[in-house]
């Protein structure tokens, strides 16, 4: 399933893919619990590495493993945080638009199977669309409140 979300900062896209490349920050945005390490040294580029725990239902301390994929500074990140196997993609576009940055975010699960792939559907509009909206809504208040 792809999951899509957007949102207007009146931040330039430098200081959004700044904040976005900068993972040591991504639980100040989480609306739930969320720690990050870094598994790779210096800055964030394609290959960096990090090891994430976060909540998801019924499973408070969910932990994946986290590769950048795409780090083109001001206009793109993605990530794939790999979890038992299997690989969820997140994507971060930035377009520089009316004195601020658009940045559209897209995440894509892994194929389901069996009951999971019936419940996912009512699962998704009910946690993972919500969750989304209210982390691009704190990503937009915290980069607009850091001015």
């Amino acid at each position: 399933m792809k999951f899509e979300w957007t949102v207007q900062i009146a931040r330039s896209p430098g200081d959004v893919y700044g904040y976005l490349a900068n993972f040591s920050k991504h639980h100040e945005w989480s609306p739930k619990p969320l720690e990050i390490k870094a598994l790779s040294e210096g800055p964030t580029e394609v290959g960096s590495k990090f090891h994430s725990s976060g909540w998801i239902p019924r499973k408070p301390h969910n932990e994946n493993d986290v590769e950048v994929t795409t780090a083109d500074a001001g206009k793109r990140l993605t990530f794939h945080a790999v979890e038992k196997g299997e690989v969820f993609v997140n994507d971060y576009v930035l377009t520089d638009e009316a004195g601020g940055t658009r940045v559209d975010r897209s995440l894509i699960t892994p194929e389901l199977k069996g009951a999971m792939k019936l419940a996912f559907p009512i699962i998704g509009a009910v946690l993972v669309k919500p969750g989304g909206k209210k982390n691009m809504e704190m990503l937009k208040a915290n980069l607009e409140s850091a001015k």
